[in-house]
């Protein structure tokens, strides 16, 4: 359920409104030419570049970790016979390699922030934060996940609340409360399994509360040149706690269904094809 929520930047795609997205390989030649243009020494733009295919790598890293996680949460959260205990060491799995590439993308940004001046990086980070969405690769336009370009941080460094990782988005637990109305011929369970639901959903709700908020913050701290590795991760670490926390009480939520759910009815709701 709300168990997981993976890591990633996940991959350069265009903010906006409109039905199309701009090619990304577009928007990494704009972003390139602004380095060339904006990054007074040669050598700093040639070490700027080569940064950013560092960037390229850990971004394909991270979005290939990602989506492999979400398949194998997604099936084993099918599963009415995972344990608790199954769980919990697949999430925490996770949790270490996630932070592994929070540590890897931190360092990143305190190299291109040491090879810039403050008036530099303003302007290449404005662009990033204006023209990098890392929603849309891996969910789509997904009915109830809105753009918000001010989480690209946390979702590159953590992933949270909305994105790909998680179990269950809010409009996905109205879909499965959809699916328990079809299933569950009795109507005491059902109205106990909804129950559950509408918990886990304001659950969903609130740490996406947090995470936005997150985001906000990280968008400040990846602004200011000043700002190095310790003030971000610093930053991260409450964030990650409060992830974690939210985590388990997904877990726990996910145990108390599974009381009010038989295995065929369960079925029927996570394996409905």
């Amino acid at each position: 359920m709300k168990t997981a929520i993976a890591l990633s930047f996940v991959a350069i795609i265009a903010a906006g409104c409109s039905k199309q997205a701009p090619d990304p390989m577009q928007i990494r030649a704009d972003e390139a030419a602004l380095i060339q243009s904006a990054v007074a020494e040669p050598e700093r733009a040639e070490r700027m570049l080569d940064l950013l295919t560092q960037r390229d790598r850990l971004i394909e890293e991270t979005t290939t970790m990602l989506r492999q996680y979400r398949r194998e949460m997604k099936s084993l959260n099918a599963d009415y016979d995972a344990s608790r205990e199954i769980v919990i060491e697949m999430t925490d799995h996770y949790n270490r390699e996630r932070a592994q590439k929070q540590l890897r993308f931190i360092d990143w940004i305190a190299q291109m922030k040491a090879a810039t001046t403050a008036a530099e990086w303003q302007g290449i980070a404005e662009f990033q934060l204006a023209n990098f969405n890392p929603r849309r690769l891996v969910r789509g336009r997904s009915r109830g996940v809105p753009d918000l370009p001010n989480t690209m941080l946390t979702l590159f460094l953590l992933d949270g609340g909305l994105l790909g990782g998680s179990m269950v988005i809010p409009h996905e637990v109205d879909l499965v409360s959809e699916g328990v109305k079809l299933a569950v011929d009795d109507p005491t369970r059902s109205a106990t399994a909804t129950r559950i639901l509408d918990e886990l959903k304001s659950e969903v709700q609130a740490f996406d509360e947090i995470f936005v908020d997150s985001g906000n913050a990280l968008r400040d701290l990846y602004l200011d040149h000043r700002a190095g590795s310790r003030k971000i991760l610093r930053r991260l670490e409450t964030l990650n706690l409060e992830w974690y926390v939210s985590q388990q009480r997904g877990i726990k939520l996910r145990e108390r269904l599974k009381l009010s759910i038989n295995a065929d009815e369960w079925a029927m709701i996570f394996n409905p094809d």
